[in-house]
């Protein structure tokens, strides 16, 4: 269990309270990516911050977390970038990536795609009780994207990630609007407009018919297909 309480770093609003069960992914909103990149690095330890981050029943130390930055690829640098992708973890998540071959080729020829994955790698391997992500899919192609996600969700792992857009922010398990305060909202299909408002994001076409119907920023989609269901069937009836 991950717990933040009365966490408020400086330019991201809170204070925030709420925990995460392991293996729950949390997915941060916001206009331009600077909220995300401060909330995250607070949560690190390396941005100062009020409140507290625990991990169990004590406070995290940095060896209970491992961070990849919006250029996740500058922690591959060094002999300790190159041990992170030695270990058994490591490389079965450049496995779920598709990129065992990377490790074969010269780190200097390689695209910034495929940096990216093994940078990736490095951190969903690492065996760290939080793992923090910023943009992780930026630069991607679709199937990398993919394979990020269902790597993360393979690997059971407690994550905190900037969500790139509302498709990803409907692959976690709860979204937090920066800056605000408090405690996260449940995820539910479609997000509702006030969420993707907060991020710059355009409305999906179901939130938009949500909204249409029922006068308020979005609803369930499930709520929403059977309602959609009942009035067709009443009209059949007609």
């Amino acid at each position: 269990m991950i717990t933040l309480h009365d966490f408020a770093p400086r330019g991201a609003g809170g204070p925030y309270t709420f925990s995460l069960a392991t293996g729950q992914v949390l997915g941060l909103i916001d206009g331009d990516g600077e909220e995300a990149r401060i909330f995250l690095e607070a949560v690190a330890g390396s941005v100062r911050h009020r409140g507290r981050v625990a991990v169990g029943a004590r406070l995290r130390t940095p060896r209970d977390i491992a961070y990849a930055p919006d250029e996740p690829e500058q922690i591959l640098f060094g002999r300790k970038g190159r041990d992170a992708l030695r270990g058994v973890r490591a490389v079965e998540a450049l496995g779920a990536l598709e990129g065992e071959f990377l490790l074969e080729r010269d780190f200097l020829q390689l695209s910034s795609g495929e940096r990216r994955r093994l940078a990736l790698a490095a951190v969903l391997g690492s065996g760290r009780r939080l793992l923090l992500f910023d943009r992780p899919t930026a630069g991607l192609d679709p199937a990398g994207q993919r394979q990020f996600w269902n790597a993360l969700r393979s690997m059971g792992a407690t994550a905190i990630v900037a969500a790139l857009d509302e498709a990803e922010a409907l692959r976690c398990d709860l979204v937090l609007a920066l800056p605000g305060e408090g405690a996260p909202h449940a995820v539910s299909t479609p997000l509702p407009m006030a969420l993707t408002r907060r991020a710059g994001w355009p409305p999906s076409p179901l939130a938009q018919v949500a909204a249409a119907l029922h006068g308020e920023e979005g609803k369930d989609i499930h709520s929403l297909r059977e309602e959609v269901e009942a009035r067709c069937a009443q009209r059949h009836q007609e």
